[in-house]
């Protein structure tokens, strides 16, 4: 299994989360890539990533990368260079530590998991994922329910941790008015946080234009009600990642003029959604994503679970990619030996062919099982791709070689 990805921590994560890729596009793209077994991709507020089974690191490495570089206008080196990769069981322990909120803003923050479920199904309805992904997710929710169970993090939700910091700084009334801008998943979670802390009326406004409905607010603002929509808001959350400020000094101001109390503003965007310096301005109240990235109890404990899983599971998650491989070699070096119809004809010859397949598959099928423990099947297996041409790709190299992607629906 391979890891691709870039997250709020890279370079170009800004005009990344701008261009707002989708998660059905990059898996299009990916699904595009001959090279490409299966994949899952897992696109949030905080990562873009994309976990891979192919045996051609390079050629999934690209299609990765212009995928993202077309959504987000940025140079295909600047996505690369922002692109981390990681194979094998360091690639399986940091899709658990994912899925367990170790690698969230706010630590052991519950959102994630439900993401890579989703992720997950988008994946098995799009017949894009193989038995070894299916095994790699499926544990990586219940070793998610382990970790978890060590874990004491003090907020569920980013937009929680947010919120409770904007209150202990500016202590008031239950917010009646909450204003939401973005039209994402993330704004739909920022949504449903404001209704949990008590506010009557969520207002929603769509910077790109997009339609709010599936975000479940109350109202939709245009951009000339921007102005009004902030001074009757009690709160502000700013979750789109526009790429370009939302809500500037001159808006700000216009509407800190039209209220008595100050502008409270949860900017959690990895893009900011507000201007640089806004914080400065007196009366306004910014608090960022950056600013609520906190500790959880318990993460030594739960990080060393996650490790000892992913140890421990790998080889299972090797298992079906290594029994591919091994059909795949089994079946490449009975054609090469000639072993096809030798049973009728002459019984003598079909034993001296299965004795000669025999010792010839020995010592690479020991080396296979010896790549697959240590994670570098995919590096064994483009080997045999360009020793034994690109026949040997396992699950498309005949109807006779054993499928490795699902079926769309399939049952996990």
């Amino acid at each position: 299994m391979l890891v691709l990805g870039i997250d709020r921590s890279a370079e170009a994560w800004p005009a990344l989360a701008a261009g707002g890729i989708g998660a059905g596009h990059l898996l299009a793209a990916l699904d595009a890539e001959p090279a490409v077994l299966g994949a899952v991709v897992l696109s949030t507020c905080e990562r873009t990533e994309a976990y891979v089974d192919t045996a051609r690191f390079h050629h999934a490495h690209r299609a990765f990368v212009r995928a993202l570089a077309a959504a987000s206008g940025e140079q295909e080196l600047d996505i690369a260079r922002s692109t981390r990769a990681m194979r094998g069981p360091q690639a399986l322990e940091h899709l658990f530590r994912v899925t367990a909120g170790l690698e969230s803003a706010v630590v052991g923050e519950h959102q994630v998991t439900g993401q890579v479920r989703a992720a997950l199904a988008e994946a098995v309805a799009r017949g894009a994922t193989t038995r070894s992904l299916d095994l790699a997710f499926q544990n990586s929710l219940r070793v998610s329910r382990m970790a978890r169970a060590r874990l004491r993090p003090r907020h569920r939700t980013i937009a929680a941790a947010a919120w409770q910091q904007a209150a202990d700084r500016v202590p008031g009334p239950v917010p009646g008015v909450a204003l939401v801008i973005g039209t994402g998943a993330f704004a739909r979670e920022c949504v449903d946080e404001a209704r949990q802390r008590g506010s009557h009326t969520v207002l929603v406004h769509s910077p790109s234009g997009r339609s709010t409905a599936g975000i479940h607010g109350d109202h939709e603002v245009s951009a000339d009600e921007l102005v009004d929509a902030l001074a009757v808001s009690d709160v502000t959350l700013a979750a789109s990642g526009h790429g370009t400020a939302v809500i500037t000094p001159a808006i700000a101001q216009q509407a800190l003029r039209q209220r008595s109390t100050p502008l409270v503003i949860l900017d959690l965007a990895a893009a900011r959604d507000t201007a640089p310096g806004l914080a400065d301005e007196p009366g306004i109240h910014v608090v960022t994503i950056d600013e609520v990235a906190g500790q959880a109890g318990g993460v030594t404990a739960a990080a060393a679970l996650v490790h000892t899983e992913a140890e421990a599971i790998y080889p299972r998650i090797a298992g079906p990619e290594l029994d591919d491989v091994i059909v795949t070699l089994r079946r490449r070096v009975e054609s090469l030996v000639g072993g096809s119809g030798t049973d009728e004809a002459d019984p003598v010859l079909a034993d001296a062919v299965r004795k000669v397949t025999q010792a010839l598959l020995h010592e690479p099928t020991a080396r296979a099982r010896e790549a697959a423990a240590s994670g570098r099947l995919d590096q064994y297996r483009a080997a045999l791709e360009t020793v034994f041409g690109t026949g040997t790709r396992t699950g498309t190299d005949s109807a006779q070689e054993p499928a490795t992607r699902r079926a769309p629906g399939s049952a996990a």
